[in-house]
């Protein structure tokens, strides 16, 4: 049974790193390789077998992946919250301030943060919590493309100093050949 437990917590560690999805891929045949990688990084870290290697790679492939993470994250999380707010009646009822008794008790409405009972209210945490991983996603994402758009401006300003020392460059050398020129001409008059 324990043996059972690891496993799942680290099949559940590693798809949460691993979450590329299907459409993701150009062919059938790239879809099962990812799939088999997967289940021999898990199989490697269940059993300990070559475990430093095994750690390593996932952590490199988290490093160099860890926007599509971030992003596919927020996607499965939208996807799960999806159901719970399809599940929730969409009237302008006002919310019910304590247990309705009665007749009218299978028809009231009681929006989904306002439920009794443990389940209702883990719920409604869950889906906090899903918005704030799917905002921390959001500002991850806006953060990777202000690095890109400094990374950006960085290059085009090493282009431009590039270009300067060229240019420098050029203009040194054509003014030692017009000295060159300038010393062979007037050489050339005084041997004349």
């Amino acid at each position: 049974m324990e043996d059972i437990q690891k496993e799942l917590r680290i099949r559940r560690r590693i798809l949460s790193i691993y979450n590329q999805r299907e459409a993701e891929f150009s062919d059938k045949e790239g879809w099962d390789d990812y799939q088999e990688m997967i289940e021999d990084i898990i199989m490697n870290l269940a059993s300990g077998f070559d475990l430093q290697q095994t750690e390593s790679k996932v952590a490199e492939y988290e490093r160099t992946n860890r926007l599509n993470i971030i992003s596919n994250q927020a996607r499965q999380l939208r996807k799960a919250a999806a159901p719970a707010a399809e599940a929730t009646p969409a009237t302008n009822m006002p919310a019910a301030t304590g247990p309705v008794v009665g007749p009218s008790a299978a028809s009231s409405y009681v929006p989904a943060g306002m439920m009794f009972g443990a389940r209702a209210g883990a719920r409604a945490r869950a889906r906090a919590g899903a918005r704030a991983r799917a905002r921390a996603g959001a500002r991850a994402g806006a953060r990777a493309g202000a690095r890109a758009r400094a990374g950006a401006r960085a290059r085009a300003g090493a282009r431009a100093r590039a270009g300067a020392r060229a240019r420098a460059g050029a203009r040194a050398r054509a003014g030692a050949r017009a000295r060159a020129w300038a010393w062979a001409r007037a050489r050339a008059r005084a041997d004349s």
